[in-house]
């Protein structure tokens, strides 16, 4: 089961659904309460599912399954570090396994539900999807990486990061907005004038940190495997940057703690 946070439609209504996926990986843990996990979080066209293969050849991502609106993995090769990575993924859009959650086992007893009908009522669905996104998930990422290849690609993201998400205190101390952000360009055919124009636009509103473009757009002389091996060499640079130059433990606090 790799379904963590889903929205599922009821009486015509929203529920967003926490299908235990966080703490079920928290048990797997050897040694929860002295493991401070970092989350990394990859969004965007399918391009991030071939990547993922590649970053994390000991997980099982391709698994068919359940999916729900996030996904959410426990890094193998990692787990029995003091700093284990956890990684999610989803679409940038409209999530076309939307609601599916409902069909995971134990679902009625393991799923936890909250409603999401707000005071201004029940927002569209594009736009509830990206509020989960923006306000569960964003807040606790240490690496975004967002995966383009065309310019409603590039218009979801600039929605996905402008719009104000909440803050987090974990005891006294703020947890800070993303370190980095890594915009990934995978399309030949994208390098026309309006899509460099929307992705410069894109870099110049990101306001959380260090934004950083990696173009694996295929080249004669690159086979994917060599251009995923740059995002991975990229995302290997910017956790050990982070841990460097943190003055407390990784965003998350110990693995025991619920978030």
């Amino acid at each position: 089961m790799a379904a963590w946070l889903d929205l599922v439609k009821e009486n015509e209504a929203w529920n967003l659904i926490d299908t235990n996926r966080l703490e079920q990986l928290v048990q797997e843990l050897p040694n929860p309460k002295c493991q401070y996990p970092s989350l990394l979080y990859f969004s965007g066209n399918s391009n991030r599912k071939k990547a993922l293969r590649v970053l994390f050849p000991y997980n099982n991502i391709t698994r068919k399954c359940p999916a729900g609106l996030i996904r959410l993995h426990l890094s193998t090769k990692t787990a029995n570090t003091q700093n284990p990575i956890l990684f999610a993924e989803s679409s940038l859009c409209l999530e076309q396994s939307l609601g599916d959650s409902r069909w995971l086992k134990h679902s009625t007893t393991k799923h936890q539900t909250f409603s999401v009908a707000g005071a201004e009522g029940t927002l569209p669905p594009t736009r509830l999807q990206q509020e989960a996104k923006k306000q569960l998930v964003l807040p606790w990422t240490q690496i975004l990486c967002l995966f383009l290849d065309s310019v409603p690609d590039i218009q979801a993201a600039t929605n996905l990061l402008q719009r104000p998400r909440r803050q987090l205190n974990i005891g006294d101390e703020v947890v800070p907005a993303p370190t980095q952000v890594i915009i990934v360009l995978t399309n030949s055919q994208s390098a026309i004038k309006a899509f460099a124009q929307e992705c410069a636009q894109l870099q110049k509103l990101i306001d959380i940190g260090t934004v950083t473009i990696l173009d694996l757009r295929p080249r004669p002389q690159y086979s994917p495997g060599p251009a995923n091996l740059r995002l991975s060499a990229l995302l290997g640079v910017s956790s050990e940057r982070f841990l460097e130059h943190s003055d407390t433990k990784p965003r998350m606090a110990p693995a025991c703690t619920t978030i």
